[in-house]
């Protein structure tokens, strides 16, 4: 059973503040927690309701938490209820460890860089489309809202388990040796369409989207290497963030 001290503790990890302090953040219900277990990725607690142990999916994921030697807590749904973000708890949470990179050494390949990101959704549904297209590596910069939010979290659907996610201060990075190394590719207004985009096949290349109302910094603009447009048929002023970056990804995946 989930004590004050406890609920106390998990709570706090809504705020940023205490996520960054502690090195740690949460995760509620059952698709997130199986995709964790899938992803081999490490569980330092959890807690489930008598209900979910009695359902056919608590039985599903205590057997994979059995297989790898992975200890529960049984607590009530009501206690679940208050340390989850949702209205309603689906009965399952677990403590994970934040791994939100900064000095390490970048992993080579393809990337997608975000800039000024402030909408959860957006910055979680990037993150997902980024996995499925088969990224490994994310780089935001620091005024983008936390990748570990409750939201976004959600929104990505498991993709931070399998991301490297990097917070860099862009403009050093991408001016740097390192960043100077790939084909930088901004997603812009007014670019050049995006059919016309060449690759070189020899180089990795990086994905560069700015904020939802502002687009691309002027001073990160400047260093791309192609900026591109979708070229647009119909009559509103402009695409979903998400949406753009899915359609760009979807082209440079294939085009690679």
């Amino acid at each position: 059973m989930l004590s004050q001290a406890e609920i106390k503790f998990l709570k706090s990890l809504s705020v940023k503040k205490y996520r960054k302090q502690h090195r740690q953040y949460l995760i509620e219900g059952f698709r997130l927690v199986k995709e964790c277990l899938s992803a081999n990725y490490p569980v330092e607690k959890l807690w489930m309701s008598e209900e979910f142990q009695d359902s056919a999916h608590g039985a599903g994921i205590i057997e994979e938490l059995t297989s790898r030697h992975i200890s529960w807590e049984v607590t009530s749904g009501r206690s679940l209820g208050k340390i989850t973000d949702t209205l309603h708890t689906q009965g399952i949470a677990a403590l994970l460890p934040l791994t939100l990179l900064t000095a390490e050494p970048m992993t080579r390949g393809n990337l997608l860089i975000l800039d000024s990101i402030s909408d959860p959704g957006n910055l979680g549904t990037l993150l997902r489309t980024a996995e499925w297209f088969g990224l490994e590596t994310v780089v935001l910069s620091g005024n983008s809202v936390d990748p570990f939010s409750p939201k976004v979290v959600r929104s990505a659907m498991g993709a931070h388990f399998y991301l490297s996610i990097y917070e860099k201060n862009l403009i050093e990075f991408l001016s740097g040796a390192e960043g100077r190394t790939y084909q930088l590719i901004g997603g812009v207004m007014k670019g050049d369409p995006l059919e016309a985009l060449q690759l070189n096949p020899e180089s990795d290349w990086a994905l560069v989207l700015g904020n939802e109302a502002h687009g691309l910094d002027p001073a990160l603009e400047e260093l791309m290497t192609m900026k591109v447009t979708i070229p647009r048929k119909g009559h509103v002023e402009s695409l979903n963030l998400a949406a753009a970056g899915a359609i760009l990804l979807n082209h440079l995946t294939t085009k690679n």
